[in-house]
């Protein structure tokens, strides 16, 4: 696969497989971020099996998908749905596994969600070969489709003789599936949330979402007041839908959803300012794969976080402070990086006093709270654990730049006593230290 621009020019190229020794493309399809649909067959599963993959706009795996059963499967044609998924036209010899609902090959439709979740699917055909070679959607949301059969019974019959060509329109014919309430969708900034379901029979749906946003209703755009949406204590909701006396429910962790939507940013990179070892160090994000890039002269993209500073880049007198670059599904973040800075004297090679970490404990032994005074990390990342003494973890902390005196304070368990243990590490030093739990 391989993605070009307007003039024919090569933006990049990917080749993916898996165990097997046969993978075939067949289509192809554009998703909402910019990335792609990938769809044909594969002999790394079974006897071969339809095979979907979704790629970024960077050409990264997303997910990968593989359906059907013990024969030959595969997949010609993707069309896009109203609903964010895709509907895959194909082949399909099979009658286990993925595949219900016939007795012979034929045409196959299934359609995934824009997670790769299979939603339905169904064979067309019956004791004959066939296959659906194209499909597009209708405005009705039903599908034509165009291929060839064989088959001489049920839904398709009247074969002419060998392979006939086949047209159809498909759309009540699909199978109705029962209502299910998907994830809504959220504005963390707004509260404004919209129910999202899938499946039924067409019929008015009634939505309800508690505690205390709203009562049944048929309006699927509804709203989460600010003091709901920000309270320190905010639970799941249970969202609700109900389609002639049917009921589903979903359960909703708002706090969640948000921790995990926000914007991606980077941070001061780990560094060691003798080998020169560096990782990058991100926040926020959607979960896709991200690319780094730090410039002039580290490394170009590339989905490794870990990358190195030659010796001659940094111990150079005149060295400039670097631009490291994350990028995800198109949207780039820069940090401003002064090595510098970050490594004062080490960088050139001149001999240092070496600061000791110290760790002091404002009262000792500890009750409700353990305080705790560091001194000697000044502007460097420190990584902080608290445990008990037989390695329980309370609580895992990092500073990305330590003042000269860096307090933390942590909240123990006043229900317990005895030992706590407490490791802080810097980039050159790690120390431990026990700490009496009165």
């Amino acid at each position: 696969m391989a993605k070009l621009t307007s003039w024919g020019d090569l933006l990049w190229q990917k080749i993916i497989s898996g165990p097997g020794y046969f993978e075939q493309a067949n289509a192809l399809a554009a998703t909402p971020d910019g990335g792609c649909i990938v769809a044909g067959s594969s002999n790394s599963f079974r006897k071969g099996d339809a095979w979907v993959i979704r790629l970024t706009s960077t050409g990264d795996l997303v997910w990968q998908k593989n359906l059907g059963g013990s024969e030959e499967d595969n997949v010609y044609a993707i069309t896009t749905t109203d609903d964010g998924g895709y509907v895959f036209a194909g082949s399909t010899g099979s009658t286990d596994g993925d595949i219900a609902g016939k007795t012979g090959g034929g045409g196959w439709l299934f359609k995934l969600s824009g997670t790769g979740d299979l939603l339905w699917q169904k064979p067309y055909g019956y004791l004959g070969a066939g296959t659906i070679r194209g499909i597009v959607k209708t405005n009705d949301g039903s599908f034509m489709v165009t291929g060839s059969t064989e088959s001489m019974a049920g839904e398709l019959s009247n074969n002419h003789g060998n392979g006939d060509l086949w047209i159809a329109r498909l759309g009540a014919a699909l199978p109705n599936q029962p209502i299910s309430l998907l994830a809504p969708t959220y504005n963390c900034e707004t509260g404004a949330f919209h129910f999202n379901t899938s499946g039924g029979d067409g019929s008015p749906i009634e939505f309800r979402a508690a505690p205390g946003i709203t009562g049944w209703t048929t309006n699927p755009d509804q709203f989460v007041d600010k003091e709901s949406r920000t309270a320190n204590d905010v639970k799941p909701f249970t969202l609700e839908a109900r389609q002639n006396g049917i009921t589903v429910t979903y359960n909703w962790d708002l706090r969640a959803h948000c921790l995990t939507q926000l914007p991606l940013k980077l941070l001061a990179p780990t560094y060691n300012c003798q080998s020169g070892a560096f990782h990058f160090n991100t926040s926020g994000g959607d979960g896709s794969p991200i690319e780094f890039r730090a410039a002039p002269g580290i490394t170009g993209w590339t989905t490794n976080p870990d990358q190195f500073v030659d010796k001659e880049s940094r111990t150079a007198n005149d060295v400039k402070p670097f631009t490291l670059e994350a990028r995800q599904n198109g949207i780039t973040v820069t940090y401003n990086w002064d090595l510098k800075a970050a490594c004062g004297r080490v960088r050139l090679g001149v001999p240092e006093s070496k600061t000791e970490l110290i760790l002091t404990v404002l009262g000792n032994p500890v009750q409700e709270h353990l305080n705790v005074l560091i001194q000697g990390a000044d502007d460097q990342t420190v990584q902080l654990r608290l445990s008990d003494l037989q390695g329980r973890l309370i609580e895992n902390r990092r500073i990305e730049r330590a003042g000269k005196d860096e307090i933390q304070r942590f909240q123990v368990n006043q229900s317990q006593s005895g030992i706590l243990l407490l490791q802080v590490t810097t980039p050159t030093q790690r120390k431990s230290l026990k700490i009496i739990q009165k």
